[in-house]
């Protein structure tokens, strides 16, 4: 059981770091192309919730799947 444990803490620590390096290119890109800081921000709080969903499988809501439609086309979610 200790073993099972063990794996399910570190494939959690191994999602988390996952999750923080998207956020963080995110987060780089946005700067660099845009040079607004809180652009950046929201952008790298949007592909937070979007890889949290699809870490979790859970992208039957309709809000993330349209945050995640408005990026793959290369649009900022404005409204």
């Amino acid at each position: 059981m200790q073993a099972f444990e063990r794996w399910v803490q570190a494939s959690a620590v191994a999602e988390e770091e996952v999750l923080r390096a998207g956020r963080e290119q995110a987060f780089k890109q946005t700067l660099a192309l845009t040079g607004e800081p809180e652009l950046a921000g929201y952008v790298s709080d949007d592909m937070g919730l979007i890889g949290a969903a699809l870490l979790q499988d859970v992208m039957q809501d309709s809000f993330v799947n349209q945050l995640l439609e408005s990026y793959r086309i290369g649009r900022l979610p404005l409204r």
